[in-house]
């Protein structure tokens, strides 16, 4: 990729930052869908009031301010600039140059259209050749299987297992850490 390529930008979606009054009544939905928020955190799932997601993007903007990590990112379709959902490179370990990641679109009429896809090599460009990290870990309970096809089509690797880990409906699942190397990463 040549540096005068958009960082920010793909086909169908591009990386912005968070709109204080527009995101937090679209999260804010995206919150009553268990399926989403079972996928996105291993809390108890709790829908939030759009005053209550506000209050969560001023926090996480605090700790951008002051400690520079995470890189969070919007996921927003090309033109309109409609709320599609986020990706966060968390956890950094910069004497390592090791960070994890999670993405997320919320409502399951803009999933498996692409728009995950698109972002995520973004999101991986930005990691590996503007942050210079060297490794990339994900998170995903087992309870997922699509999740983790979706890691694993941009070459992620399961390198972990923590068994029963993740409790669902009275059911136990792994929970897996997928890694990624930047060198076994190639842009398509």
């Amino acid at each position: 990729m040549s540096m005068n390529s958009a960082i920010y930008e793909a086909q169908d979606v591009c990386l912005r930052p968070i709109d204080f009054e527009k995101d937090p009544a679209v999260e804010s939905a995206w919150t009553h869908d268990p399926a989403f928020l079972r996928a996105m955190q291993q809390q108890v799932a709790m829908p939030l009031s759009p005053a209550a997601v506000k209050k969560q993007y001023e926090r996480l903007e605090k700790k951008i301010e002051e400690s520079h990590q995470p890189f969070y990112f919007t996921i927003r379709s090309q033109g309109e600039e409609r709320l599609l959902g986020y990706v966060s490179i968390y956890n950094l370990e910069w004497t390592n140059a090791a960070g994890c990641i999670q993405i997320a679109i919320g409502s399951p009429a803009d999933r498996r259209r692409g728009c995950g896809s698109q972002a995520m090599r973004l999101a991986l460009q930005y990691a590996f050749h503007e942050v210079n990290l060297h490794r990339l870990t994900a998170i995903i309970g087992g309870d997922n299987p699509h999740a983790v096809r979706f890691f694993e089509k941009f070459g992620f690797q399961v390198e972990a297992r923590r068994r029963e880990a993740l409790q669902r409906d009275g059911q136990f699942y792994d929970l897996l850490m997928l890694g990624l190397l930047s060198a076994a990463w190639r842009p398509s």
